[in-house]
């Protein structure tokens, strides 16, 4: 294979190494394509870094004491100079954003409880054509609370700053970014077990482990939050969520007596390639220890052209949004291993087919964990929707559109079962299996 540079991702024994594999096989992509990935020694990473982070540091804690108007003012301008000034007019008058201002203000007479507030964005596509909007789509959303609450709200957004997420950028921008927005905002480090020491003695505190807490601790106090609906890119997507998730479902229909260690004997006959993965040092102990873990690993690796061999057709095969016949060969072995009778196996091969497609999937587990964690327990929760639209215009120039979705509330979440409010003022509440809203919902309002 080609060994990317720097020696960047190696594998850690933690639930980080299904994200290096992806890291490792994108970084193979840019040295196919000629892109150039800034040098960052080691040597640099550990005397230079931590002081771009304090920096950033900084800059919050100066920034934080502005009151609201002029703090809202210097965060604008910030993120326009981030996008290198790709706006979109900011229509605080749309349709949708009125409406969830009604809508949070109805729930908050009808409940008592002032709802929290999410508002979730589409991932535009990564081309020179586009690279920018999403930080405009993140300034729409911090925007758009303040619109939505009447008032300056100071909305958090969950922002990946790890660097297989910045690995583009130079080390101070790197270093900078990940201080500022880890501590202005809910900057998450999924790769947190790769940093070196300094950089992770002052940022530990924004590692992956800690971020589904530091969304519920705002949302549950009736907070505002921003985030990224699909996770990434649709290859990150589909690889993080599409399939894992559909290998969580396929593991509660296992077979009656299928425990974790027949579950690997069996999978270990129906494809000697899964053992054979187990030892080739692209994940570690202890990660492996967990069948199930061990497993999305595997297809991970496998769906991105990491393993047997490098094999670049593998993302194009993923970024076309079809199940190849690969994977589906893999998941079928999957299934036999767990006894999953073929016609039930099938089924639901269907239903991963329809969502694999989509550039965002259904996070059912998200919803179930938004839901669980914060409506279940008394507060409610507005969900606010925000989409891009490509359009292609004279000589196949590419323009981007955004688009404001109707907002829903969550009002109660029992036993699987939530109920919800829709934004029309006199939409009656009902109660859906929260799959099937999540399955409703992103359907709707993401592509």
């Amino acid at each position: 294979m080609t060994q990317p540079p720097h020696g960047s991702y190696a594998p850690s024994g933690t639930y980080e190494d299904i994200l290096s594999i992806l890291a490792r096989a994108e970084e193979r992509r840019y040295l196919r394509t000629g892109a150039v990935i800034p040098e960052k020694t080691s040597l640099a990473r550990c005397l230079l870094q931590p002081v771009f982070h304090l920096l950033g540091m900084v800059v919050h804690a100066t920034t934080s004491v502005l009151p609201g108007a002029p703090f809202e003012k210097v965060q604008d301008r910030c993120f326009r100079l981030a996008g290198d000034n790709e706006t979109v007019p900011f229509e605080s008058g749309a349709a949708a954003l009125v409406q969830a201002r009604s809508l949070c203000e109805e729930v908050e007479r009808s409940t008592g409880k002032r709802p929290a507030l999410l508002v979730m964005m589409s991932h535009p596509p990564v081309t020179p054509e586009t690279l920018t909007m999403n930080v405009e789509m993140t300034r729409q959303i911090l925007m758009a609370v303040s619109v939505i609450r009447g008032r300056f709200a100071r909305g958090k957004f969950v922002v990946a700053v790890d660097s297989y997420a910045l690995d583009l950028l130079p080390l101070s921008s790197e270093g900078l970014y990940a201080g500022f927005m880890s501590t202005a905002h809910l900057g998450f480090d999924r790769l947190s077990h790769s940093r070196i020491g300094p950089s992770r003695l002052l940022l530990g505190f924004s590692s992956w482990t800690r971020i589904p807490w530091r969304i519920t601790s705002i949302l549950a106090r009736g907070g505002e939050v921003g985030i990224v609906l699909a996770g990434g890119i649709p290859n990150t997507a589909r690889v993080l969520y599409t399939v894992r998730e559909f290998l969580s479902r396929v593991r509660r229909g296992r077979g009656a007596g299928v425990a974790p260690k027949d579950f690997l004997r069996r999978l270990a006959k129906e494809d000697p390639d899964f053992e054979a993965f187990r030892g080739s040092g692209l994940a570690r102990e202890p990660f492996l220890r967990s069948a199930w873990r061990s497993v999305e690993a595997w297809l991970s690796a496998r769906m991105v052209g990491e393993w047997p061999k490098e094999d670049p057709a593998a993302l194009e095969e993923l970024s076309s949004g079809r199940v190849s016949r690969r994977l589906r060969d893999d998941l079928g072995a999957v299934a036999r291993s767990l006894g999953i009778p073929e016609p039930a196996f099938q089924e639901d091969l269907r239903g991963l087919e329809t969502e694999f497609a989509r550039e965002t999937p259904y996070r059912q587990r998200f919803f179930r964990f938004i839901a669980s964690r914060v409506v279940s327990r008394g507060r409610p929760v507005v969900l606010v929707p925000l989409r891009h639209w490509m359009d292609k215009g004279e000589g196949g120039k590419v323009s981007v559109r955004l688009e404001w979705g109707s907002p829903a509330a969550l009002l109660d979440y029992r036993k699987g079962t939530v109920t919800t409010r829709g934004a029309g003022p006199s939409e009656p509440a009902k109660s859906v299996p929260l799959d099937e809203f999540a399955r409703s919902f992103v359907t709707v309002h993401y592509p």
